[in-house]
């Protein structure tokens, strides 16, 4: 998996900004095709992709991308 490959902070950020730009280029395709209900759940999925990425520049950019993986982790294992 490529993201087990970056390993700087800015490698990790300049993947999430490329991958972004990526997914709403995508997205305008995705919205100009198809049935209106599938484009709209196709349209879904990439809106929350995006959100996850804002959030993750967001984190590293704030350098807290350690605190926020131990959470994360922390989370999983209540579960």
């Amino acid at each position: 998996m490529i993201l087990d490959k970056l390993m700087e902070k800015k490698d990790l950020l300049a993947y999430c900004v490329a991958r972004k730009k990526r997914l709403i280029a995508n997205r305008k395709e995705i919205l100009k095709l198809g049935n209106p209900k599938e484009r709209e759940l196709v349209s879904e999925r990439f809106v929350g992709r995006i959100y996850e990425l804002n959030e993750i520049i967001r984190i590293v950019k704030e350098n807290k991308l350690k605190d926020a993986s131990k959470q994360a982790w922390k989370k999983v294992l209540k579960e």
